[in-house]
């Protein structure tokens, strides 16, 4: 065989391997996920049959056109494909000599399938076994950028979810995140090889566990992503099963038989803040896979050293009742607090946050608050100002009027919930109800300004960076007494993180500790810090600003994106608590920031910090358990009407019959997040077609 006309580029990578036939059936006995398995062109050029790895880590992405060609006549939609990428890449005859490889630089873009079945399309940027023949079609000197095409290609051809060959467990979306396919590949790398004699058995069982996995936000694999990870399992026997064979492998792992439970993503135990990129995505071992308790994960969540640590431990040495929720809430609404008006995110994000622990009664609520108390007016000696907002707030023209003196607050309350209960119950007292009017137009505004109420008040109560920071306690009964879906949606409660805390902690013994005098010395150089130009009373500091680390820019836009691409298909109460999640991650990653300030903050060149990925890693941990924990405290108490209204329409189709999602979105008022979430668990498949006058539409079937 002659490989000449494989562009250079290609052959100098180490990315080559041998595939043979057993029965007409393809086999290779290296691994695509494992670069060890992998040879270099030298090694492989005089075998019969080689392959290029897609790897991704490589610019390279593949498109195959399968059986486009018949009775050597290559079919309309193939040459238009191939029309689209002949000036940018390198095309080939597939090994059966009835399809076209073409190999170009790009990426795959996220959202979209990687196969269409019934066009013969397939296209790939990662972990991909490349069949070369070297008989080239068309140009062959180099490979040049075609995402223009790529991104073509994907919208006319590859939209949607791929589609099952019966009712999936539960419909699947787009792309799964990278973290629930790694701890994918991760389990079937550990798995035994098929054995002949029990390898439809054993593929069977893999590919139930692989649809058991949970992701991060609720998602699963697709059957394709089974089909090619349990393809990595099956390339490593003597004798693997065909195509065809694992593919109904696939399906019946998935709709036969008793499933698995479900596997939700892991928690790691031993992340510090600041570590390498590859110790926090290690694939963690069995035991550190099992769920751990709120009160584990906070613990674990603490860093060691910093500021964040010594007001948690100052926290810790005063609590009679010690719970580690408290304790990191604590710590992380008072750096919070103390960054305000100082640092902003490249973005334009500030540090302020509300922050609600939900703890049952005697759980010592009010430990942290006294803590926090004596450390601040030891701390603010000599600045003549207290950022701590009075406790008793009665109106919100009470808070604005405080804020007008001080637009640094820190409201600590282990009453918070009677405020939250009157602004959430249609009848509450109008004054109460005034103050959460006040937080939710106070949350946006911390780089701007307030301009006050529509009244003779108003122009004097302007505030110039207004920074609330909140760190408030109450029982759940009481937020959610008063609490509907409509109060999630668009409210004051979809800005709030919650802290949840499951145990009432038990009783130690009493001692007081007064905090260290380095702990009262910095908090006394970051309050008396003023960025900017100076402290003159009608000049409003400049924040310093945080510039991030290319690698931590891409994961917290990679972590931003994703979240956004899951919205439509959540119902609009979990959408609302997720939308908040991206910004979070980015105020956490701050604070860790500022935590690892050692000196005065004052005299710090901070042109030289940056956000590291570490710090992103850390945040985005936090950002998601919150909004978890929210969505477990929310869904737990509050019946979801629309969730309701949803699933009463879907559950009404008949065996055989369908609806189609317009109908009820435009007839019925129900959200396309509502649809999926209950489509989802009512098990319906869901299709796009193409409606009456040739417009993509969804479709829920009940098989």
């Amino acid at each position: 065989m002659a490989w000449e006309l494989i562009p250079q580029e290609l052959k100098d990578l180490r990315q080559w391997v041998e595939w043979g036939l057993n029965d007409g059936k393809k086999v290779f006995w290296d691994r695509s996920n494992d670069p060890s398995t992998w040879k270099s062109f030298a090694e492989v050029e005089h075998c019969e049959r080689i392959a290029f790895v897609i790897s991704p880590d490589d610019p390279y992405v593949g498109v195959d056109l399968d059986d486009c060609i018949v009775d050597g006549v290559i079919n309309d939609l193939a040459c238009k494909i191939i029309d689209a990428f002949r000036s940018v890449c390198y095309s080939e005859f597939s090994p059966s000599g009835t399809g076209i490889k073409i190999l170009v630089k790009g990426r795959k873009p996220a959202g979209f399938r990687s196969v269409n079945r019934e066009l013969g399309i397939e296209c790939y940027d990662s972990n991909r076994f490349w069949c070369m023949t070297g008989n080239a079609f068309g140009r062959h000197d180099k490979i040049d950028d075609g995402q223009e095409s790529i991104d073509w290609l994907c919208s006319e051809y590859l939209g949607g979810a791929d589609r099952a060959t019966a009712a999936p467990r539960l419909a699947t979306f787009g792309q799964s995140s990278m973290d629930l396919v790694q701890r994918a590949r991760a389990y079937i790398a550990k798995c035994d090889p098929p054995q002949p004699g029990s390898r439809n058995n054993a593929a069977f069982s893999n590919a139930g566990h692989l649809h058991a996995m949970i992701g991060e936000h609720g998602e699963r694999l697709s059957d394709f992503e089974v089909l090619t990870i349990l393809q990595e399992w099956n390339n490593r026997s003597i004798a693997p099963l065909d195509e065809a064979e694992l593919t109904k492998a696939v399906v019946n792992g998935r709709s036969k038989g008793s499933p698995p439970a479900d596997k939700p993503p892991e928690i790691r135990l031993d992340v510090p803040i600041n570590v390498d990129f590859d110790a926090l995505c290690k694939v963690p071992t069995e035991e550190e896979s099992e769920e751990i308790s709120k009160e584990e994960f906070c613990q674990s969540m603490v860093p060691t050293s910093g500021l964040l640590r010594m007001v948690y431990d100052y926290y810790s040495d005063n609590a009679i009742k010690h719970s580690p929720v408290f304790g990191l809430a604590g710590a992380v609404s008072f750096v919070e607090a103390l960054t305000g008006r100082r640092i902003e995110s490249e973005t334009g994000l500030r540090t302020n946050d509300y922050n609600l622990i939900l703890a049952p009664t005697g759980s010592g609520k009010e430990a942290f608050q006294s803590a926090i108390g004596r450390l601040l007016m030891l701390a603010e000696e000599g600045l003549g100002k207290s950022i701590l907002v009075p406790e008793a707030v009665q109106s919100g023209n009470g808070l604005i009027g405080w804020m007008a003196s001080q637009p640094l607050a820190y409201w600590v309350s282990d009453e918070f919930g009677k405020y939250l209960q009157a602004v959430l119950d249609k009848r509450g007292n109008k004054h109460l109800k005034d103050v959460g009017t006040l937080l939710l137009s106070l949350y946006g505004k911390s780089d701007g300004y307030y301009s006050g109420a529509a009244h003779s008040a108003g122009a004097k109560n302007r505030i110039e960076q207004p920074h609330l920071t909140i760190l408030a306690s109450s029982t759940a009964s009481t937020i959610f007494d008063a609490v509907d879906e409509s109060s999630v949606h668009d409210g004051l409660l979809a800005r709030v993180a919650f802290w949840v805390v499951e145990d009432r902690p038990r009783r130690r013994k009493m001692r007081k500790v007064e905090p260290s005098e380095r702990l009262v010395e910095l908090v006394h150089q970051w309050l008396a810090w003023e960025p900017g130009i100076g402290n003159a009373p009608d000049c409003p500091p400049i924040a310093e600003t945080l510039l991030m680390t290319s690698e931590a820019a891409e994961r917290w836009q990679s972590h931003a994106e994703e979240i956004d691409e899951r919205h439509d298909h959540e119902s609009e109460a979990k959408a609302a608590i997720w939308a908040r999640v991206a910004a979070r991650s980015m105020k956490l990653a701050m604070v860790s920031v500022a935590s690892r300030i050692q000196g005065d903050p004052g005299a710090l060149w901070w042109a030289s910090q940056r956000v590291e990925i570490g710090d992103i890693e850390w945040g985005i941990r936090l950002s998601n358990w919150l909004a978890r924990s929210a969505c477990e405290a929310i869904k737990a108490r509050v019946v979801d009407k629309q969730q309701n209204k949803a699933k009463a329409f879907l559950s009404a189709i008949p065996p055989g019959g369908s609806v189609a999602a317009q109908i009820l979105q435009k007839n019925h008022g129900i959200s396309k997040g509502d649809l999926e979430q209950a489509a989802m668990e009512l098990g319906l498949e869901r299709r796009e077609e193409k409606n009456s006058r040739g417009r993509p539409s969804i479709v829920y079937y009940r098989s």
